[in-house]
């Protein structure tokens, strides 16, 4: 009989656990390292990724800052693109960039490569025209309202507007330069719902040319009927040019016939005493100028729809009485009158307003 002395056998079966014990740490000790190694890759490769994200999203964002501020560039771009996209690179990632679309919407797409050419991150930025006809009033410059009250918004690239007594039902958006104090200011003259914004880059405002305006209207004339000009009219737009807008004491400068005139006006734009530009219910009425002098109106029927585009010139609107009009005014300055007037903002749209170059563009959304 073989006697197993307790003693050896305890060391024994401690053996075996010690064992067994750093085979299980051995086991345990590869298993974290390999986890640490993977989560390290895995933390590499995710680095790698944003940095590929970034790198298209520079290459898109940049592009965006060349259009706003070159508008005028966009059609050459967009040319361009057909051909082959626009190149760079950054801390070593390289990135295409293309653009399409129309001078109202266009999407830049860039895309980011890795040093072995395959596509890593692409990215779309769809960028919008800055809509100016959405303002009963926009200016370069100085808005003065005095007593003027406001259905619909306003805007201006000034760092502030003198609004008086004014109430404003909609809202205040004020140029890069606003401070914070201008912004409080501004918020006290807002209905509840409305809000006071502040641009992020000045909105540009371009000349209207006369050549984009062929029909003559001949001297004195005050009344303009779309019917009258039939083989005239574009898609139902009669795009003329009248050499001025001149007239006095109870006298209506009436456009009618349904569809739009636009009309470029080369000289004088006045109506004193109680003369007022107006439209039937069917016409919308475009009035361009690229003087630098003072615009004078007085007022127009609360029907109408009437958008007045001179961004060289100051436009003064006295409106007599506690009157309202259906308008909006973009210019260099805009003069409100002293009586208690109501400006209602036009129904005008910005894919219409008859200009060679676009008025700029903002950030809109990203995408993937």
């Amino acid at each position: 009989m073989i006697e197993v002395n307790p003693i050896r056998k305890n060391e024994g079966s401690a053996l075996v656990f010690v064992l067994i014990l750093l085979l299980v740490m051995s086991i345990l000790g590869v298993s974290v390292l390999s986890l640490s190694v993977s989560e390290n890759k895995q933390a590499v490769h995710q680095e790698t990724k944003i940095k590929y994200y970034y790198s298209a999203r520079a290459g898109a964002d940049a592009m965006a800052a060349y259009l706003i501020k070159n508008p005028s560039m966009l059609s050459k771009v967009i040319e361009q693109s057909k051909k082959g996209p626009a190149i760079g690179s950054i801390d070593g990632k390289g990135f295409e960039v293309y653009v399409t679309g129309t001078e109202h919407e266009f999407i830049i797409e860039s895309i980011s490569y890795g040093v072995d050419g395959f596509e890593e991150s692409k990215l779309y930025l769809t960028m919008k025209e800055n809509n100016i006809l959405d303002h009963a009033i926009f200016t370069k410059d100085t808005i003065d309202l005095k007593k003027t009250h406001i259905n619909g918004n306003i805007g201006t690239n000034s760092a502030a507007m003198n609004l008086g007594s004014s109430l404003i039902n909609g809202n205040i958006t004020l140029g890069i330069g606003a401070s914070t104090v201008d912004i409080h200011s501004a918020e006290g003259y807002v209905s509840s719902g409305y809000v006071v914004n502040k641009l992020s880059e000045p909105i540009y405002l371009p000349d209207p040319n006369s050549d984009d305006f062929p029909t003559p209207i001949n001297t004195g004339t005050i009344r303009i009927n779309t019917n009258d000009y039939v083989d005239d009219l574009v898609d139902g737009k009669l795009y003329a040019k009248i050499d001025s807008i001149d007239i006095g004491g109870n006298t209506e400068f009436l456009v009618e016939g349904g569809g739009q005139v636009h009309l470029f006006v080369t000289g004088l734009i006045e109506t004193k005493g109680t003369s007022s530009i107006i439209t039937d219910d069917y016409t919308d009425l475009y009035i361009y100028s690229d003087t630098n002098q003072k615009i004078s109106i007085r007022g127009a029927s609360s029907q109408s729809n009437v958008v007045v585009y001179a961004p060289n010139a100051i436009i003064e609107f006295n409106g007599g009485g506690n009157g309202n009009i259906k308008a909006s005014f973009i210019a260099r300055e805009f003069w409100g009158p002293s009586s208690n007037y109501t400006i209602t903002q036009s129904t005008g749209s910005m894919v219409d307003l008859n200009l060679s170059q676009s008025v700029g563009y903002y950030r809109a959304t990203w995408s993937e």
